[in-house]
């Protein structure tokens, strides 16, 4: 008889111990469920443990916010010397025998190389970094990830304001490119503020912290 009871004492304790066990295991995964930690509390349950800086979430997909060139208008003055160079040549021609107007090749050469150089440098501002496209027969390709941007400053020269245009000038962490000056661009206060809140939310999405070194004007990231 004290036999049988002992069993039936031990089946009990072992049925409480396995309905409490499935009670935590629903609690753990309920809190996991919610983005939290689960307690390490109990015994056993330490594998089952999340780390509550442990990012379990799908990462954003990487998306155009802005995609641009530099204005013409930054050659103002170089074009307006062709133009001077290809007057001479024209001008030239009744003197020359036609032959000043071989010297039209010049100018007009200059002109397009620099326009073709001009139109074929692309920049393009994603939400994880800013790329940078030169080059007319050997393309380059430059990145630069928004979390190492620690300071930007646009101005805007009399010229360029007049048609709507403004230079950006970043400050960066990362050592092949310290500056990066996007020229003459169109909509320079949007495309700030589109490269404002792309870096604070790279940053956070990075876990990036910059941090002043005692004694001089160098940052570093953590």
């Amino acid at each position: 008889m004290r036999g049988t009871r002992k069993e039936f004492h031990a089946e009990a304790m072992s049925a409480e111990r396995h309905a409490g066990a499935q009670a935590i295991r629903k609690r753990i995964q309920r809190i996991v469920d919610l983005g939290g930690s689960a307690p390490c509390s109990y015994p056993g349950m330490d594998r089952l443990a999340v780390m509550p800086d442990l990012d379990i979430s799908t990462p954003s997909p990487e998306t155009v916010l802005w995609k641009g060139h530099t204005s013409q208008w930054v050659h103002f003055w170089y074009y307006f010397f062709c133009a001077l160079l290809a007057a001479g040549a024209l001008a030239g021609v009744p003197f020359t025998a036609g032959l000043s107007a071989v010297a039209l090749v010049v100018p007009v050469c200059m002109w397009m190389v620099r326009w073709w150089i001009t139109r074929t440098t692309v920049y393009e501002l994603t939400t994880q970094r800013l790329k940078i496209t030169r080059g007319i027969l050997n393309r380059r390709l430059d990145e630069l990830e928004l979390f190492r941007v620690k300071d930007y400053a646009m101005d805007q020269p009399l010229l360029l304001r007049l048609v709507g245009l403004g230079n950006l000038t970043l400050v960066t962490s990362d050592a092949s490119t310290p500056r990066i000056a996007l020229r003459a661009i169109a909509g320079v206060q949007a495309v700030r503020e589109k490269l404002r809140t792309a870096v604070q939310s790279e940053r956070d999405r990075k876990r990036v912290r910059e941090l002043d070194v005692d004694g001089d004007n160098d940052t570093a990231l953590s």
